[in-house]
């Protein structure tokens, strides 16, 4: 959902949808490490 408009070339979008496929990676690097310090 919201991705459509990836495809447009403009520099903006595609830094968003950059940004939110690093912010998507970041949460899934959170969800399946655990944080330092807690082992």
């Amino acid at each position: 959902m919201g991705d459509t408009h990836c495809g447009f070339r403009t520099v903006n979008v595609l830094t968003a949808c950059a940004r939110r496929a690093i912010d998507v990676d970041t949460q899934i690097r959170r969800v399946n490490r655990p944080l330092p310090g807690t082992q």
